[in-house]
């Protein structure tokens, strides 16, 4: 679900960072085998994933054009936002045993793809289908007759 990079037209300037953080960045893409832009692009990314979507939306300086290009209202956090926020209601219903709408809530969570295809690997199709998990994530990731395969 990644949008391709698109440089916004106002960014005038390009952050400074100390040499600490600098060597610390380095060292951190040398262990991910990737250049440094791409390891503090994933790092920015993965930042957003801890902070509420409405909480750096209410921060936000920007103006409501730059909000159709926003990463925030749409991006891979808040993906993961709602699957954390469906796990939790999951749990709770499981807690008091309600199972038919556990259940219901457990169809709405997209089961990552690659656990998907490491379920298909090592447990067949069928336990990927009988898991209950969405496999949005999957099809559009392997395609929609992957489990076929």
């Amino acid at each position: 679900m990644t949008r391709p990079f698109k440089p916004l037209k106002d960014y005038g300037y390009s952050p400074q960072i100390s040499m600490d953080a600098s060597r610390l960045l380095r060292r951190l893409a040398w262990y991910h085998k990737k250049p440094m832009s791409k390891t503090i692009e994933e790092l920015i990314f993965k930042a957003t994933m801890a902070v509420a979507s409405e909480d750096i939306c209410a921060a936000c300086k920007g103006t409501a054009e730059q909000c159709e290009e926003c990463l925030i209202i749409e991006g891979p956090h808040t993906i993961l936002q709602n699957s954390l926020r469906l796990l939790l209601e999951l749990h709770e219903l499981e807690t008091q045993e309600k199972m038919e709408e556990a259940a219901a809530v457990r169809k709405q969570i997209p089961l990552p793809a690659y656990m998907a295809k490491w379920t298909k690997d090592h447990f067949g199709a069928e336990a990927v289908l009988n898991s209950g998990w969405s496999l949005a994530e999957a099809e559009a990731t392997y395609g929609a007759d992957w489990l076929a395969r």
